[in-house]
C-alpha cells in the first residue's frame, strides 16, 4: 500500500508491532481498494461515503485495526471495506466476518462492510429501514444460534469428519446467515 514511514523502521527495530496510521484518500475505488487489500499482511480499514468517494484509511496490526472518535464520527451510513490477512494453515474461504465485525457495522450504522481476503469476498449490508436491532441484542442473537451451530457440529467432530476448530470456523458462518435471516441484512459470500 504505502512504504514504510520513518516510524515504522523503528518499530521493527525494536521488534514491536507497526502502530495502527491513519492516512488521507488516494482516490482508489471500492473495487481498486478490494484488489490491493488482499495480500496485506496487516488489517487495512478504507472508509467511502455514501457517495462512494473514499474518506480515509487505516492500518492496523495483523488482527485489528482501531478507529479514533475523529474516524468513528464518519462511519454512519458509509461503506468500509476491510481484509483479513491469513494465518498460517486458516482457509480463506473461513476468513468471514467476526462478531466483533459484526457489533461495530451495527454501533456505528454502517451501511455495508466488505472483508477481502485471497479469493474471498465477505458482505454485510444493513436493511433499507435500518438495523432490527442494537448490538446487545444482535450479539445475544447471534451467541444463541452460534452455540446451536456448534451442537449441531458434535457429530461430524465425534466422527472425525471435522476438527474443533474447522467445526468453529462453519459454526461461525451459518451463524452469521441465520442472524441475517433473523435480522432481514444481506450477508454474502462470494468467491472472487
Amino acid at each position: 500500500m504505502d512504504p514504510p514511514r520513518f516510524r515504522d523502521l523503528g518499530d521493527r527495530l525494536r521488534r514491536r508491532a507497526r502502530a495502527p496510521r491513519r492516512y488521507p484518500p488516494n482516490g482508489w475505488t471500492i473495487e481498486q481498494t478490494e484488489r490491493h487489500l488482499v495480500d496485506q499482511q496487516v488489517e487495512w480499514a478504507v472508509v467511502f461515503d455514501t457517495n462512494r468517494r473514499q474518506l480515509f484509511r487505516l492500518r492496523g496490526t495483523r488482527q485489528t485495526v482501531s478507529f479514533s472518535m475523529q474516524d468513528v464520527a464518519l462511519l454512519r451510513d458509509s461503506v468500509v471495506v476491510h481484509n483479513h490477512p491469513r494465518e498460517e494453515g486458516e482457509r480463506a474461504e473461513d476468513l468471514t466476518f467476526s462478531l466483533t465485525d459484526l457489533i461495530f457495522a451495527v454501533r456505528f450504522d454502517i451501511a455495508e462492510m466488505r472483508v477481502v481476503t485471497t479469493g474471498w469476498r465477505f458482505t454485510l449490508r444493513r436493511p433499507e429501514d435500518g438495523w432490527p436491532a442494537d448490538e446487545t441484542v444482535i450479539g445475544e442473537v447471534y451467541d444463541e444460534l452460534f452455540a446451536a451451530q456448534i451442537v449441531a457440529f458434535d457429530g461430524a467432530v465425534a466422527e472425525g469428519l471435522l476438527t474443533d476448530e474447522q467445526a468453529r470456523r462453519l459454526a461461525h458462518d451459518e451463524t452469521l446467515r441465520l442472524v441475517a435471516q433473523w435480522g432481514r441484512f444481506e450477508y454474502v459470500k462470494e468467491a472472487r
